[in-house]
């Protein structure tokens, strides 16, 4: 059970890093398409995130 908690401790970081990411990308006015890849990872950090606290 600690374990995952660590682990959808270090999911939660990885998502917020993303959240932040993308909110940079479009403060620095990247293209369209660097903004998209990063939303995608943001989606991505998310499933995890969820998929963490379901099995734990």
């Amino acid at each position: 059970m600690e374990k995952l908690e660590e682990i959808e401790k270090k999911l939660e970081k990885q998502f917020d890093d993303a959240c932040e990411a993308v909110v940079m990308a479009k403060e620095e006015g990247k293209t369209a398409e660097e903004i998209k890849h990063l939303t995608n990872i943001k989606a991505d950090q998310k499933f995890k995130v969820c998929l963490a606290a379901l099995v734990a």
